[in-house]
């Protein structure tokens, strides 16, 4: 439903619009670890903990696709 001439600023709009949710994402998941890595007493704990949590949903996405 777009005229011809808007085709290509509203498709660039977008995705400026896409990259900027991601960097923000981003942004919001590495505040936590910068807080935890500047306390040495919660670095170590809150590494095992993003590891094991990055694996589990590795393994479930795996699993998923596997047996789809």
């Amino acid at each position: 439903g777009l005229p011809q001439g808007a085709i290509p600023l509203s498709l660039f709009s977008f995705n400026a619009g896409i990259e900027v949710g991601q960097l923000a994402f981003i942004a919001l998941a590495l505040f936590p670890v910068a807080l935890a890595s500047s306390s040495e007493s919660w670095s170590r704990p809150f590494r095992i903990a993003s590891a094991y949590v990055i694996g589990s949903l590795a393994f479930y996405w795996v699993l998923e696709r596997a047996l789809a």
